[in-house]
């Protein structure tokens, strides 16, 4: 009767090994593959085309130096968020809330936006959501603007547009109630459509982290990307573009206006910063209790 086969016990050493090794050929090859970062079209100064036709953007900045190897594609808000669920883009920023995490995981945050209320010069100031009841509000499909706007279920005529930019020169050409806007992009688009005086807005509102997002269970990537957020906050020499998200306070957030402010700083060059330390000085200073003319 021929013997029972016996299998020669692997030792311990040996496993621990090939797990390890395991674990670092997974690690290597995703550093290897290339990331494809989505974005919007004109959401500088997060991400946009630059003069050039190039991507560019604090997003774009802070993502080359966490050190992957990253592609970006950048279009309509709408479509990119499409995009990531589809996994046709691997990580896309976005503004951090419970109803999206059902479909997406997030990093650590790296900053705070916050929205506006903008109203038709001439016209009162709204301060709160609750105050657009029975009006016409332009915001952007898809936006979390557009999110919390349909949560409130407040009597609304949505006015939805694919871009914030439409958004404002459809508040202003079109005369309606009010536009719900991010802060910092819809100051930008103001100047850059000589706009300013044709709107009015009254305190911030919807203060809201942003961070980068992955698929459900995109973890290694989520994984790389928290390591490299945390190596760039810990350089004491880190290029300008970044620099307000070392000097951020320990364990907090800044907010997104003093991110875009220190972007385009050090992105314009010494004649383009005094030009922008003119436009902040200039900025009147925030009045809860009063319509700001921007």
């Amino acid at each position: 009767m021929p013997s029972p086969l016996r299998v020669a016990a692997v030792p311990r050493s040996i496993c621990i090994v090939l797990s390890t090794l395991a674990f670092a050929l997974t690690w290597f090859a995703l550093a290897q593959d290339v990331i494809t970062a989505g974005g919007e079209t004109d959401y500088a100064p997060y991400e946009s085309y630059d003069e050039d036709g190039d991507p560019a953007g604090f997003n774009v900045d802070l993502l080359r130096a966490i050190g992957r190897e990253v592609g970006f594609a950048l279009g309509p808000w709408q479509e990119q968020r499409e995009r990531l669920q589809a996994g046709e883009v691997d990580v896309l920023g976005m503004f951090v809330s419970e109803a999206r995490r059902i479909r997406v995981d997030f990093a650590e945050p790296n900053v705070i936006v916050s929205h506006r209320i903008f109203v038709p010069a001439g016209r009162e100031a709204v301060e709160g959501l609750e105050d657009l009841a029975g009006r016409s509000v332009v915001v952007q499909r898809g936006a979390y603007s557009h999110e919390r706007l349909v949560a409130t279920n407040l009597e609304l005529e949505l006015i939805l547009v694919d871009d914030e930019r439409t958004g404002l020169l459809r508040l202003v050409r079109e005369g309606h109630d009010a536009a719900l806007l991010t802060e910092h992009r819809a100051r930008r688009v103001l100047e850059d459509e000589g706009l300013n005086g044709e709107v009015v807005s009254g305190p911030p509102v919807l203060p809201t982290k942003y961070a980068f997002a992955v698929r459900p269970g995109g973890d290694a990537l989520l994984a790389r990307i928290d390591e490299g957020l945390a190596r760039v906050k810990g350089q004491r020499r880190v290029r300008p573009h970044l620099r307000t998200l070392v000097d951020a306070p320990r364990g907090g957030l800044r907010a997104a206006s003093n991110v875009a402010r220190g972007w385009w700083r050090a992105r314009v060059g010494p004649v383009g910063r005094r030009l922008v330390g003119m436009a902040g000085a200039s900025t009147p200073p925030r009045r809860p209790d009063r319509a700001q003319r921007v």
